[in-house]
């Protein structure tokens, strides 16, 4: 992979990290990462919750996080373990099976969350757009810096 790819792909991989960081932080103060998060800073400060209740911000915290979870983590994997051999399996199959791994701990409440079979579609769905993004705007080729 050429460095012009290598940067690319790590530009895809920080706004997908920022955008998930960010809504976390404004639209979920009850998870661990915002709670620590409040307790350093002192900032506490988050969207309301007769905004943040509302249909569309509850379907976007359920899974657009785990869309953005999955899609980033797939763009890591292949950013360090890139080997024509076998890169475009573990981009895909090492999310997804995380995923169905969490998702199966959530339902026997062996882990904080709750089961839910469209979170593991919605991982699948990160994990491949973020294989075809990285062959569009990266490039799948052989190309070495």
């Amino acid at each position: 992979m050429s460095i012009q790819q290598r940067k690319r792909l790590m530009v895809m991989v920080m706004c997908s990290l920022i955008a998930g960081a960010l809504f976390y932080y404004f639209f979920c103060p009850d998870v661990y990462f915002v709670i620590f998060i409040d307790r350093v800073t002192g900032l506490n400060t988050h969207v309301p919750s007769n905004i943040s209740g509302q249909l569309f911000i509850c379907i976007m915290r359920s899974y657009l996080l785990d869309f953005l979870w999955s899609y980033t983590f797939a763009s890591v994997i292949y950013l360090i373990a890139y080997n024509e051999s076998y890169w475009r399996w573990l981009t895909i199959s090492i999310p997804t099976t995380l995923g169905i791994i969490l998702e199966i701990l959530q339902k026997f409440k062996l882990i904080g969350g709750t089961f839910d079979t469209v979170d593991i579609i919605i991982e699948m769905v990160g994990a491949v757009l973020a294989f075809i993004m990285i062959c569009l705007k990266v490039g799948g080729n052989n190309e070495k810096d």
